[in-house]
């Protein structure tokens, strides 16, 4: 397992079959190996486990919520680094709104400290923190005001752009979604990922989080 796929914690892997590994194969390739090297730590005891409401639509809320946490009981330069959501066992689009989820979980990193921690925001709105662990190399975040595109404006994209086909064609759904803002295109991403249980077939779509225009598509079937 490469130090990235560590990083996708619990969500990916819930989520990793076939055609999604392919798909996020892709991702890493188009991440500078710097900047890899610091995403790759965060354990699967790291993450947090509750399942009760979905929080699609609410990632800008809970990054707000975890930026707050990070800045005031870890370091005060954290900067944002990656966000993460999964869903199982999606059947319908509409079912994104209701079905449960692995809370939306952050990345942050210190300049000061060259260090990065994740915080995952759970159901109740409760902030959870990983351990901190040290980067290897120092990173250059795009500023987090630069992500205009919220989950729920993304997945929207997602689905006019071949997504909602997929879901017409296939059965039931596994679903991640990630931010970065540590592309090596220099910008914020949206990375939406959508693979079918029983077939392996898989949709992976990169939208730009600023823009809302498409970065680059990956159909496997």
């Amino acid at each position: 397992m490469s130090r990235l796929e560590k990083i996708y914690g619990v969500g990916l892997a819930l989520i990793i079959i076939t055609g999604l590994a392919i798909g996020l194969w892709v991702w890493q390739q188009r991440q500078l190996q710097a900047r890899l090297d610091v995403l790759g730590r965060i354990s699967e005891s790291e993450s947090f486990d509750s399942r009760t409401k979905s929080h699609l639509g609410l990632s800008v809320k809970a990054f707000g919520q975890a930026h707050a946490i990070a800045v005031a009981t870890w370091q005060d330069d954290a900067l944002l680094v990656s966000g993460l959501n999964s869903w199982v066992n999606i059947i319908h689009p509409s079912d994104l709104e209701t079905m449960p989820d692995d809370g939306w979980q952050y990345t942050f990193y210190s300049p000061e400290t060259q260090t990065a921690a994740s915080f995952t925001v759970s159901d109740d709105e409760q902030v959870s923190r990983g351990q901190p662990f040290p980067a290897d190399r120092p990173l250059n975040p795009r500023p987090a005001n630069e992500w205009r595109i919220n989950d729920a404006q993304a997945m929207r994209i997602f689905l006019e752009n071949g997504g909602e086909d997929f879901f017409n064609s296939e059965e039931t759904i596994y679903m991640t979604m990630q931010l970065s803002t540590v592309a090596e295109e220099n910008r914020v991403e949206w990375l939406i990922a959508a693979v079918a249980e029983e077939t392996g077939h898989s949709i992976t779509i990169w939208i730009d989080a600023g823009s809302g225009d498409i970065i680059d598509t990956l159909l496997v079937q």
